[in-house]
């Protein structure tokens, strides 16, 4: 998961008034690895820009989209319109 979406998570956290600990509890307990918002995955998020567009994508979607691509790794989101944008990279939808 990119650190951008990772800030995501915990922000959400916080707007439930849960405390961000318990967050990282739950990480620790899965298999999920933050991985850096560097350069690299910076400028693969400005290269989506374009292909994405018309979905209007966030910056959040973008950095989880290219960290996925960078890593060759599929992406997991409840996200349905994400399966139908061709970036060559599989999208599985949680729901």
């Amino acid at each position: 998961m990119s650190a951008v979406n990772w800030a995501e998570v915990q922000s959400k956290w916080a707007e439930w008034g849960k405390v961000p600990d318990e967050a990282q509890r739950l990480l620790l307990l899965s298999a999920i690895e933050i991985v850096p918002f560097d350069l690299q995955v910076a400028e693969e998020v400005a290269r989506l820009r374009g292909q994405t567009r018309r979905a209007n994508l966030s910056l959040g979607d973008r950095g989880c989209l290219a960290t996925a691509r960078l890593l060759g790794l599929p992406v997991l989101t409840a996200d349905r319109a994400w399966a139908d944008i061709d970036l060559g990279i599989v999208v599985e939808t949680i729901r």
